[in-house]
């Protein structure tokens, strides 16, 4: 290398497709983590269905079916909310931010972007660091069913995370109108 070729930061473009891709790749790993959220509502309705049969029908309940649908909200609710947030598919007061001026609504953007941040970066460190000592102490729940706590607050921390590094790459998503495979869970408006 010569002495007038010295090695730098890359490119402001070549930032912007680094950081971009990055998005890309963890917009499909929300995704992953929404259908799995998906998956775990329809095992809490069939854990549901089957306990009421056998509670009603066998006279024989079961000691799991609780405990497991109520970890399956927190679940479900946790591993869906990076990828709602990543396309735009939770509730938006558009009846206000219509009427806004585009400075007034930027500043809207902004200050919704750190309040989400400051929430997810709490929601990630305090599951993080009650996953561990749940893990560390052995904690489980009550009962003849035992489910350690640790799952639970993990599914917090991983929630929390997806959510934290949406905000943070969300500048450098692409608009639904240039990505290049769209399909019902990737664009704006077309969330199901």
């Amino acid at each position: 290398m010569s002495g007038s070729e010295e090695a730098g930061p890359p490119a402001p473009g070549g930032v912007r497709r680094v950081l971009g891709a990055a998005d890309g790749v963890l917009v499909r790993i929300t995704w992953v983590m929404r259908i799995g959220s998906g998956l775990v509502i329809v095992a809490m309705m069939a854990a549901t269905v089957y306990d009421v049969v056998m509670r009603y029908v066998f006279a024989a309940p079961t000691e799991w079916a609780l405990i497991l649908s109520a970890a399956g909200v927190l679940a479900a609710t946790f591993l869906a909310i990076p990828h709602l947030a990543a396309v735009h598919g939770h509730i938006d007061m558009d009846l206000v931010y219509r009427r806004l001026s585009p400075h007034a609504k930027t500043v809207a953007d902004v200050v919704s972007g750190l309040a989400t941040f400051a929430f997810a970066a709490a929601m990630a460190w305090l599951g993080y660091r009650a996953a561990l000592t749940a893990y560390v102490g052995g904690v489980v729940t009550s009962g003849n069913f035992s489910v350690p706590i640790w799952t639970l607050y993990a599914t917090v921390y991983v929630g929390g995370l997806g959510l934290l590094l949406v905000v943070v790459l969300s500048p450098w998503r692409r608009p639904a109108d240039e990505q290049e495979d769209e399909g019902p869970l990737t664009t704006r408006e077309g969330v199901s």
